[in-house]
């Protein structure tokens, strides 16, 4: 069992530069949890505040980290090696990813299964097999058409496409299949979401952010072509959320050198974080309850859970007293408040 270390010296400060004024900002940045032998692929948030992080190595389980504890093997299934994603579809009802996937041949064709999990009963919450992806190669991110809660979109780096799976009758199709989504040396569609009527999406050769148009059941309007929101000075693009809250700042996770990017809707560069303990990030959510949604939560194939507080960005005053905050808070595991 790994053994989790909470950080109790003093809280990280990353340096933020503007794309315009060239002019650095500190954003706190912590690390609240550390299992060193797991790698955390996806992250999802309960209702509850409750992070929820699908475990890629060793173990297919999930873990939930809750204000104090991490909750080892919450849901485990024995049946799939890794499991590679996580997504809502109701009110705390979750997709998940399970995948046989080989680390040294990046290869899963045959073993890809999706499952269902309900948290509302937190007692009796057992995984259930909805569809198998018999043609998958490499399943990466998930998401949930918000027009459509029972349809959810995974994304096949290997084969550059992205499944459509109906989480009520188990039914599997090519939801999307665009050369934007090709598939290169280091992969292809890695991160999806779909936000204010677009698919977005991240493409690990091509470094870059696309979208897309698509109606309320996540299907690309007919005549639509991908258009190129913005290429990032960085490799391995791993996830991509939004916010915090309604916002729709784009914020871009990379895998190879611990950065963060903030991107406006013009494809602008507003912000670069960058954290040695963001290095080898996988994923990123913001946090969904009134203490914590301006919180960004990251994890790490390292094993890493990180929060970068953005209460600051773009209000100068209360950014600064928000950092005489944080300097003052003495060691101990920090708490999700």
């Amino acid at each position: 069992m790994a053994l989790l270390r909470w950080l109790t010296s003093s809280v990280a400060l990353s340096a933020i530069t503007t794309a315009y004024a060239n002019v650095p900002v500190s954003l706190p940045t912590r690390l609240v949890a550390w299992s060193p032998t797991d790698w955390f692929e996806d992250i999802a948030v309960r209702p509850n505040g409750n992070l929820l992080l699908a475990n890629l190595k060793y173990a297919p389980s999930i873990y939930e980290l809750t204000d104090s504890t991490l909750d080892f093997d919450r849901f485990r299934i024995n049946s799939v090696k890794q499991l590679v994603g996580i997504t809502e579809t109701t009110t705390d009802v979750f997709a998940l990813v399970g995948s046989n996937h080989s680390l040294s041949t990046n290869i899963a064709t045959n073993s890809s299964v999706i499952f269902k999990i309900d948290c509302n009963d937190n007692a009796s919450a057992e995984p259930q097999l909805i569809a198998r992806l018999p043609g998958a190669v490499m399943p990466s991110g998930v998401t949930t058409v918000p027009g459509n809660p029972r349809i959810i979109l995974v994304a096949d780096s290997g084969l550059g496409l992205l499944w459509r799976v109906d989480m009520e009758t188990g039914k599997v199709s090519v939801g999307a299949q665009i050369p934007e989504m090709r598939s290169g040396l280091a992969g292809g569609i890695s991160a999806v979401k779909i936000r204010n009527d677009y698919l977005w999406w991240t493409n690990l050769s091509g470094n870059a952010v696309y979208k897309i148009r698509v109606d309320k059941d996540g299907n690309v309007i007919q005549g639509a072509t991908a258009e190129l929101v913005v290429q990032l000075p960085s490799a391995k693009l791993e996830d991509l959320t939004f916010g915090p809250g309604d916002e729709d700042t784009l914020w871009v996770v990379t895998g190879a050198d611990g950065q963060v990017f903030a991107v406006n809707s013009e494809g602008d560069i507003l912000y670069v974080v960058e954290s040695a303990d963001l290095i080898d990030a996988t994923a990123v959510v913001f946090g969904r309850t009134e203490r914590d949604f301006k919180m960004l939560y990251i994890t790490t194939r390292r094993g890493k859970v990180v929060v970068i507080d953005t209460t600051g960005l773009g209000d100068g005053a209360s950014h600064n007293q928000n950092l005489r905050q944080v300097k003052l808070q003495s060691g101990g595991k920090y708490y999700m408040s």
